[in-house]
């Protein structure tokens, strides 16, 4: 999951199946000259996802604009700014079973999940599921949470020891495919 490296690249390297609102967000982030141009920038794009999230039509979102809205929370969390929305969101596309809803989940709760967070519980449940799933996809990326997700994590060395444990067996099976492994 390299959405992050693409953020630090010219926007034109960016692949095309990213989000055309992510992209546009980005460009315009790009595009500002002063940092209170910026800030103001982020802050209606809060507002306008805090909406989406609480408004009446929050449970019609699709996974294209869950992970649309997800991976800019991501994005403006990663500029520096704090993000106190979308973790339920979060958790709602770790549990999705298209792959990229799913890999976008794990990518935005490496950033804006930490181990005090109300939904923490939730993640990690999510996380132990999908190391034991058919999917070796779904496995690669819980693993990789696990092992380099948030340093909240450290203070928890049963999961990752859980996580190691669970793993290990799912990625011996002779049927799991090398890029995963």
């Amino acid at each position: 999951l390299s959405v992050f490296f693409y953020l630090r690249k010219p926007l034109e390297m960016a692949p095309p199946t990213l989000p055309r609102g992510l992209r546009n967000f980005i460009v315009e982030i790009k595009g500002c000259s002063q940092k209170d141009d910026e800030m103001r920038r982020v802050q209606e794009e809060l507002v306008k996802i805090r909406g989406k999230f609480h408004g009446e039509r929050s449970r019609q979102l699709s996974g294209y604009d869950l992970t649309k809205y997800v991976l800019k929370l991501a994005y403006i969390r990663v500029l520096g700014y704090p993000v106190e929305v979308g973790q339920r969101e979060v958790c709602m596309l770790m549990s999705s079973g298209k792959i990229k809803e799913k890999a976008a989940g794990y990518c935005a709760a490496s950033v804006l999940i930490s181990s005090k967070d109300a939904v923490a519980a939730r993640v990690r449940a999510v996380v132990l599921s999908d190391l034991i799933s058919d999917s070796y996809e779904a496995t690669a990326l819980a693993l990789a949470l696990a092992a380099n997700g948030p340093k909240s994590y450290d203070d928890d060395a049963s999961f990752r020891i859980t996580a190691a444990q669970r793993a290990a067996k799912h990625l011996a099976d002779p049927r799991c495919p090398s890029y995963v492994q």
